[in-house]
């Protein structure tokens, strides 16, 4: 079976071309998203800070279900951000309200809360492996290890898990550009058929997840701004990256350039 030509260089600069025409638009739409991921983290920060160094069993179970609870808004956030840069991809002038449509729809609503539920499945388990287990391992054997050896292998920890987690999120993420290109079709088929799209380019996808660890870094030193600008950037590339799997791609903000033709 011949399969279509995806390449990350390509998907990228193509990204970057319609990003730098609307730059501030699609920052805008990612606004809501890093606000509430920023607040999220803050809430985790201080219920820590809190709890001192003997948390309560009271203090953990709150700890638990505030970062469930943040973590699921958060992906709601996404999945409405996701919303707009699809419209944002059809037309750079598109507005940053679009996002808030499924609101007023019950239809729609329930469907993105369904949707925001399979994504925030997928970076709870997907984190708990990859993340959790590491770092509990590391805990128990942190004796013995220097400040800035355990702080080395904690940071390695921590951008290698959440480049995991990316892998498996980008399918949802790709499965919400499937939604919106076809308000009829059911979550979980949109869930399969990403997973099906993406399969035979786990390499090209590994590169792209691995092209955006100088973005995380930049992230992490700009107490996450950054994501203004790198979220909107990532979604997208996810939804050209899918295009170009399906070897569909149509002139929409990215006109003219050669999308996805680079070997």
């Amino acid at each position: 079976m011949n399969h279509a030509q995806v390449s990350v260089a390509q998907i990228k600069y193509n990204v970057q071309r319609v990003m730098n025409r609307r730059v501030f638009r699609a920052a805008g739409g990612a606004l809501p998203c890093v606000i509430i991921a920023v607040a999220f983290v803050m809430i985790q920060l201080y219920l820590i800070l809190a709890a001192g160094e003997t948390p309560t069993t009271a203090d953990q179970i709150i700890y638990v279900i505030s970062g469930f609870f943040g973590l699921f808004l958060v992906t709601v956030m996404l999945f409405m951000m996701s919303e707009f840069l699809y419209r944002f991809l059809k037309d750079p002038k598109a507005k940053i309200s679009d996002m808030f449509v499924c609101i007023g729809d019950i239809g729609m609503l329930g469907k993105t809360l369904r949707a925001s539920l399979c994504a925030y499945g997928v970076i709870v388990l997907s984190g708990a492996i990859f993340m959790g287990i590491p770092m509990q391992v590391l805990s128990n054997h942190m004796e013995g290890l220097s400040d800035n050896t355990f702080v080395l292998i904690l940071y390695a920890i921590y951008i290698i898990a959440l480049l995991i987690i990316m892998y498996f999120a980008s399918r949802m993420i790709a499965a919400f550009f499937l939604l919106f290109e076809d308000k009829d079709k059911k979550v979980r088929h949109a869930v399969k058929e990403a997973f099906r799209i993406f399969k035979p380019y786990r390499k090209q996808l590994i590169l792209l997840q691995l092209s955006f660890v100088g973005w995380i870094f930049f992230c992490m030193f700009t107490v996450l701004a950054g994501l203004l600008y790198v979220l909107p950037y990532y979604v997208l590339s996810l939804f050209l990256f899918l295009r170009a799997a399906r070897g569909d791609f149509k002139n929409d903000a990215e006109q003219g350039a050669d999308e996805g033709k680079i070997d």
